[in-house]
């Protein structure tokens, strides 16, 4: 999480495991990491955030995702998911209200699986009043998030 001065977290979230709910593992609890590293994936595409990070976790369980379709959608991330082509990383909070019918999201015991978004501004120099209302309003619509 962010501590400086000119920069604020908005939010910290835990990133889930989302699989079909035909996908035997959709039925447990919780999942390591490293037991889905013979599934297929389907995954933003490279050089999105939320992309390098799930990779990260990945490396750190062991093992580089098979990923068998990119997509710059969520949405259809989601629907490939419903049709049985992979399982994916789904961010609990910033996904919520997206369909998940006929998907199971699962939470990830290892590694620990979370990202944070966070905020930044210019540390010295002018910042409009315009800025700061938006920065101000920002900071306030994201703590209707926090649990």
């Amino acid at each position: 999480p962010c501590t400086q001065d000119h920069s604020a977290s908005l939010i910290e979230e835990e990133i889930l495991l989302a699989l079909p709910e035909s996908n035997p593992l959709s039925k447990r609890e919780n999942l390591n990491l490293s037991e889905v590293a013979g599934e297929e994936f389907i995954c933003l595409q490279q050089g999105k955030s939320l992309r390098t990070i799930t990779d990260t976790f990945c490396k750190i369980a062991g093992f580089e995702p098979s990923v068998v379709l990119e997509s710059d959608s969520p949405e259809t991330v989601r629907e490939l998911i419903r049709a049985g082509i992979g399982i994916s990383f789904i961010p609990s909070i910033t996904w919520q209200g997206m369909g998940t019918e006929n998907i199971v999201l699962v939470p990830i015991s290892f590694p620990q699986c979370r990202r944070y978004i966070n905020l930044s501004w210019r540390a010295q120099g002018y910042l409009s009043p315009a800025a700061i209302l938006f920065r101000d309003f920002v900071q306030d619509y994201f703590k209707t998030f926090q649990k």
